[in-house]
């Protein structure tokens, strides 16, 4: 048995197609987001790394009497890097447009003339389900 959709279903049906491209989309922005998230959480760990190797480092030269060299002054460039790619991350995190908790609150957009309720048509279409 063909079903017959009225006007009114079919304008549901392209409203909700519509709504679900725009849930798509933000779905898309959110995952972009959390990876961009998860990009800082790597460098922040680096920095952490860093700064404990540098401890390790000095106190060494300390407990041996050795001045200071260059290992020390390359882990400061390491983290300095950090710190640079994580501005660079969080920079394109904002043009992603979701906040620091990942969340993105926006109005939906629902169109005026959408119609819910059910109808005598909607009851046959589902009955045959």
């Amino acid at each position: 048995m063909a079903i017959d959709v009225s006007d009114a279903g079919k304008v549901a049906a392209q409203n909700v197609g519509k709504f679900g491209k725009s849930i798509a989309q933000k779905v898309g922005e959110f995952t972009e987001s959390s990876k961009i998230s998860a990009n800082i959480r790597r460098k922040e760990k680096e920095i952490r790394s860093g700064k404990f190797n540098i401890g390790k480092l000095v106190y060494e030269q300390y407990k041996n009497g050795s001045p200071f060299d260059e290992s020390i002054v390359e882990i400061c460039k390491q983290i300095d890097s950090a710190y640079s790619d994580i501005s660079k991350l969080e920079t394109e995190k904002e043009s992603v447009g979701i906040d620091d908790l990942g969340v993105e609150v926006v109005d939906a957009e629902i169109p005026d003339d959408m119609d819910f309720a059910a109808t005598e048509d909607d009851d046959e279409i589902l009955k045959d389900l």
